[in-house]
């Protein structure tokens, strides 16, 4: 598939597919498995829909028992309570003073209510209104309240994503592939994935294609006061081009059920996360646009109301969502995803002379999930709240809801934010003022909290047979005893090939133990001048328990959790910027030899590598059962009492092929660590030859 017919699938022209960057890849790495007595919280995706032009959302939803006072401010406008295009009764079991009337077009919400897949939330705006479309979007995108016009530079989603992932670059890495955030449905930026370093998105629009697309290495002059630029631009062609692979792939991978979406812009859009989401993307937050929202002239069609560019739209936004929740439900995918619907702002109570509405303030949001806690949040405006005159706009007072408490309590009780992360967001004061958006069941916080607390294990944590949960092809699982659908480790005790053991160990191997630190950073670092070794602070040890011994290499599968893959390598690229390192090795999965593996205590202190034996652990790849993903290693000999671990080397440039680690004297010591000058990479010896660090 080439680029360009991607683009054209997810909307009915071209979709700017913009993809966070600089620093947070836009916004999704292979997030963090949680803890072990919490809720898979680390697939999780939130999809925002965005309706642009200011949705009227006194035509999208009227409140019933003040019909008289709509039909006033609304004669010409207004939509029947009775007979032809009636209003949907949303809810029968409200009081009668709240009970609220749905656009007929919007059977698709309606059906999504009833199923307790939808909650509706009244009256949302911010404090200090402002009516331009252009900067009150800024200003929601910011995350702000309107107050002042220097507030708006930043995204909230992209600092809340910055102070998640600080240190990433904006082309894929070996530990996140997927951008963090995907933008469908313009080719214009978004502030909402915008953060402090910069401007965080760029889109993947045939236009952009063409310019980048021209930035061959040739086409930067050396000279040129403008190579430092166009280096940059060139920077992110690559990481686009990048990113776009993996996009392509997962497209390519997944598909969609045979559930019937309508055939809009929408509804592509959509159908294309979903497919995507089978594919196998770990991006985490999705925004889908909807133009058109802008009803000064011609809302409704004189004499049947119930139809025209509102109820068209509204018809788009009910059908195309609730036609994605059914093919979520299908794929298996309805448990991972929620929805939030937002437009910059709503329209004036009284309608204007042209079958129109003109700019308002407050509106309804929805938000739709399997896990939303289904319902009603807040009560009907009340119409007698508004100015006079020609104005038509609520008093202020009738704002109940600031959107920010709606996207506070999504970042954190679906996607698991932790306070500090909303503090980075600049959400923390809405933190106290949360909405039940998330069934009690499925919430995150405290217990899920993404990047915080997290342990693969108590510290220490003895796993034994007790604990083998599940046998496949060879195969022996270990879970957590907290939580048996918590896989930690497994074992292949007889793999076939030369070499592997054949005695009957089955039952009698044990994972002494697994080891997540509480340090804040998960990870250790023993560091001199500019060299440095890093080590995660989760790591495992085994022993066998029977007399009879392995007589071969076993091979074992690993779940450990990505994020602290992704804090080691924060922390070894801090320390090489910082200290004038020039080289960084690649993650090393090392394991040491016949004795129990202890962290920090086996590192040397002069922060030149392992102090103790140690060898490499032969990475082949990575897999997934039981949703979960691990690192398998393979030919692992010595495992009587032996441990393994993840660590990264940090140092200046070699003059020569000098080792470090090695005494004079013993040149060849398992567990040393050199750079090789000719090949430019880190070995390690494992007792008999150097081998590259994996």
């Amino acid at each position: 598939m080439q680029r360009r017919q991607f683009l054209k699938l997810g909307s009915g022209a071209t979709v700017g597919l913009g993809l966070t960057t600089n620093g947070i890849a836009s916004e999704f790495l292979d997030w963090l498995r949680p803890s072990t007595n919490c809720i898979e919280v680390s697939d999780r995706v939130l999809v925002v829909v965005r309706m642009a032009g200011a949705n009227d959302g006194l035509n999208m939803v009227v409140p019933l028992s003040q019909y008289g006072q709509y039909e006033t401010l609304r004669p010409t406008i207004k939509l029947n309570q009775t007979g032809t295009g009636a209003l949907i009764n949303l809810d029968t079991t409200q009081s009668s003073n709240n009970l609220v009337g749905l656009h007929p077009s919007m059977t698709g919400f309606k059906n999504l209510y009833d199923s307790g897949k939808l909650s509706l939330i009244h009256n949302v705006g911010y404090p200090s209104h402002n009516y331009s479309h252009f900067l009150s979007e800024n200003i929601m995108f910011a995350g702000k309240d309107g107050t002042t016009d220097d507030q708006v530079q930043t995204g909230f989603i992209g600092r809340y994503l910055e102070s998640i992932f600080p240190n990433l670059s904006g082309n894929p890495q070996p530990f996140m592939q997927d951008p963090l955030a995907l933008h469908f449905g313009t080719s214009n930026a978004s502030l909402g994935f915008t953060h402090d370093h910069g401007t965080a998105e760029y889109n993947m629009s045939s236009l952009q294609t063409a310019l980048f697309g021209q930035l061959a290495p040739s086409a930067l002059p050396t000279a040129s006061e403008y190579n430092d630029t166009l280096n940059y631009i060139k920077f992110v062609e690559s990481g686009m081009d990048g990113y776009f692979a993996r996009v392509n792939s997962v497209f390519n991978a997944g598909f969609n059920s045979p559930a019937t979406y309508p055939n809009t812009d929408l509804a592509k859009q959509l159908r294309t996360i979903a497919r995507m989401l089978k594919g196998g993307s770990k991006t985490k937050i999705f925004q889908v646009t909807l133009y058109g929202f802008d009803t000064h002239v011609s809302q409704v069609v004189s004499g049947a109301n119930h139809t025209g560019s509102h109820a068209t739209l509204l018809s788009n936004v009910s059908s195309s969502i609730s036609s994605f929740m059914a093919d979520l439900n299908a794929l298996g995918l309805e448990d991972r995803v929620m929805v939030v619907s937002f437009s910059e702002f709503g329209r004036k109570a009284k309608e204007n002379a042209s079958f129109g509405t003109d700019h308002g303030d407050i509106a309804p949001m929805f938000v739709v999930g399997k896990h939303v806690t289904p319902g009603i949040i807040g009560t009907p405006p009340n119409l007698s709240n508004v100015y006079g005159g020609t104005d038509g706009r609520f008093f202020p007072t009738e704002r109940q809801h600031d959107y920010r408490q709606v996207y506070t309590t999504l970042l954190q009780d679906w996607l698991g934010a932790t306070n500090a992360a909303l503090t980075s967001a600049e959400l923390s004061a809405f933190q106290t003022q949360k909405l039940n958006l998330v069934t009690t069941a499925q919430n995150a916080y405290p217990t899920c909290q993404v990047a915080s607390g997290i342990n693969c294990a108590s510290n220490p944590m003895t796993i034994t047979r007790a604990n083998l949960v599940h046998e496949d092809l060879g195969w022996s699982y270990y879970a957590s005893p907290n939580n048996s659908s918590n896989y930690l480790f497994a074992i292949e005790k007889q793999p076939t090939g030369t070499g592997a053991n054949t005695n009957p160990i089955d039952v009698d191997i044990d994972i002494a133990e697994m080891i997540c630190s509480t340090n804040s950073n998960r990870h250790f670092k023993k560091s001199a001048a500019t060299e440095a070794t890093f080590a995660s602070a989760c790591y495992f040890n085994l022993k066998v328990s029977s007399v009879v011994k392995p007589n071969g290499f076993v091979n074992i599968r690993w779940f450990l959790n990505e994020q602290f893959i992704t804090e080691l390598n924060s922390a070894a690229l801090e320390f090489q910027t910082t200290n004038s390192s020039t080289h960084l090795s690649p993650l090393m999965y090392l394991k040491k030899v016949n004795s129990k593996l202890t962290l920090p205590d086996n590192l040397r202190t002069d922060g030149l590598g392992i102090h103790y034996a140690c060898e490499p652990m032969n990475l082949v790849g990575t897999g997934q059962i039981n949703s979960q993903t691990y690192k398998q290693f393979n030919n692992i000999l010595n495992i009587e009492g032996a441990g393994g671990g993840v660590f990264q080397r940090v140092s200046s440039l070699p003059t020569n092929d000098a080792a470090y680690n090695i005494p004079a004297s013993v040149p060849t010591q398992r567990g040393s660590i050199r750079f090789n000058n000719t090949t430019k990479t880190f070995e390690g010896h494992d007792g008999s030859d150097w081998k590259p660090m994996h």
